[in-house]
């Protein structure tokens, strides 16, 4: 039984994610806007990062992709709804996926605050990443996840979203994924799940070359690992398929 099958593992997550006992903390670590750390300028600026990222990688080789009919967005991990509040002027179908019904009621917000005319589906994820295959009725166009990953219980949970990333994604759909990177400094290396409520902040890292390694078994095709911080132990990984 793997880590995104458990009962346990996705009581612990929602005791963490959705259940806190500090709500101030919680909305903060999921990026809220307004709370904590994210000033409504600086919540923006999350989203505008995210697509300036994309238009980065892929512009200048190809259409971009929110410019074809109809594009479809998902993103993992919504959290506050920066990025797709950031996407939805470029996109008419918009998926978000998170284990925090709290977090979906609040990008649904934000987003019919100044997006009414997108079609927003919020997916609370309950147990197994492979219940979302159900769930999502369109072939995906672009996918975001960023501050994500990190937080996965195991490194084979995230491996068992990349492949349902990977079944979800249309022929030249374009993805782009935060990471945490394991370079062997113990602050940024994978923790045992018993740990997890202490340490979900740096629950999970992945080495490099063994990322992509995972999106090529996924069936997507890794393009490029830029923007590499070595102060957090952060990268990004652009994806398309083929």
């Amino acid at each position: 039984m793997t880590d995104s099958r458990s009962d346990e593992v996705s009581a612990t997550l929602r005791k963490v994610w959705e259940e806190h006992t500090d709500e101030s903390y919680r909305r903060d670590q999921s990026h809220w806007k307004g709370q904590g750390r994210w000033s409504d300028e600086k919540w923006e600026a999350v989203g505008q990062g995210t697509v300036k990222r994309l238009t980065r990688i892929f512009g200048p080789h190809r259409p971009h992709p929110w410019l074809r009919a109809a594009p479809v967005v998902l993103e993992w991990g919504p959290g506050g709804g920066s990025n797709l509040h950031a996407l939805a002027p470029h996109a008419t179908v918009l998926y978000g996926v998170d284990i925090s019904q709290q977090n979906l009621q609040e990008t649904e917000r934000v987003l019919r605050m100044q997006h009414p005319q997108v079609d927003f589906h919020a997916i609370l994820l309950r147990e197994n990443p492979a219940e979302v295959l159900e769930r999502v009725l369109q072939p995906v166009d672009i996918f975001v996840s960023t501050a994500v990953f990190q937080h996965f219980p195991s490194q084979q949970y995230g491996a068992d979203v990349l492949n349902v990333v990977g079944r979800l994604c249309a022929k030249g759909c374009v993805g782009l994924i935060q990471i945490r990177f394991d370079n062997g400094n113990p602050k940024y290396t994978s923790k045992d799940f018993a740990e997890y409520e202490r340490l979900h902040i740096t629950a999970t890292s992945y080495e490099l070359s063994a990322f992509w390694d995972l999106c090529r078994a996924a069936g997507l095709r890794p393009v490029s690992i830029f923007d590499i911080n070595t102060t957090n132990n952060y990268a990004y990984v652009a994806f398309t398929k083929g």
